[in-house]
């Protein structure tokens, strides 16, 4: 896990000692992630042990704002 992984865990871990880690609260943390340019492969697998696949809502949030991430940056 790099640094900027490490960002999204602590978030993470810190959020679900206050309320459950619902599928709404990782997209939340995705949408954050991804628009900041930082990998959101740790984010994916905590949702995968958490009983919450990846569906349509959450590829969309992905290629949404990794679309506006490509065109902002270039």
């Amino acid at each position: 896990m790099d640094e900027k992984d490490v960002e999204a865990a602590e978030m993470t871990s810190m959020v679900q000692k206050f309320i459950p880690l619902t599928r709404d609260v990782y997209r939340y943390f995705l949408k954050r992630s991804v628009h900041a340019g930082k990998p959101v492969s740790d984010l994916l697998d905590r949702m995968s042990k958490d009983g919450l696949e990846a569906d349509e809502e959450t590829s969309r949030i992905l290629h949404v704002e990794c679309s506006r991430c490509t065109i902002v940056h270039h």
